[in-house]
């Protein structure tokens, strides 16, 4: 065993700093050398993996743009029906709204008739009545006088009260 100086120690780091470096060049050679032989071997393989790579990108970008010119076709027509269904729904709506009117004007034309012809009747009917009670009591022996301009204003007044009911 030798006793080493200090003089030595400082020689020796620096020779081991350049044993270091020799080292790290040696492994970037052969790092570069390694690079080499792998694109050498894999080269085509990777070449190969990125065309079908840029072609499944091509044909997803091509699916995705189909897609959606399909989707927009789709949501247009759908639009369309819609459109159409609604347009058809006012229209059956008007229809159905002046079918009504009709109806509602035909029933209240044919209600104002009836009316008139029940008032008509009723007018018949106490005229009828007052007929019918002047000939029980000429009938009866009764001579009563009946003034007929009292009896047409008794039966205005009993028009007048059911019109007002």
């Amino acid at each position: 065993m030798q006793k080493k100086t200090k003089r030595e120690a400082p020689l020796e780091i620096g020779n081991t700093a350049r044993a270091d470096r020799a080292q790290d060049q040696a492994e970037s050679d052969s790092s570069g050398s390694l690079d080499q032989v792998r694109d050498i071997l894999l080269g085509p393989i990777a070449q190969h993996l990125e065309q079908k790579l840029n072609q499944l990108e091509q044909r997803i970008e091509q699916s995705m743009q189909e897609f959606s010119e399909k989707t927009s076709a789709r949501i247009d027509a759908l639009e369309k029906r819609l459109d159409e269904g609604i347009e058809s729904a006012r229209d059956r709506h008007s229809k159905a709204a002046e079918q009504l009117e009709q109806l509602s004007s035909t029933l209240n034309g044919r209600l104002d008739t009836e009316v008139k012809q029940l008032r008509g009747e009723l007018v018949d009917r106490a005229s009828l009545a007052s007929a019918f009670s002047e000939v029980a009591m000429r009938l009866s022996g009764a001579d009563l006088a009946i003034d007929p301009s009292a009896a047409d204003s008794e039966i205005d007044a009993a028009l007048a009260n059911l019109e007002g009911s």
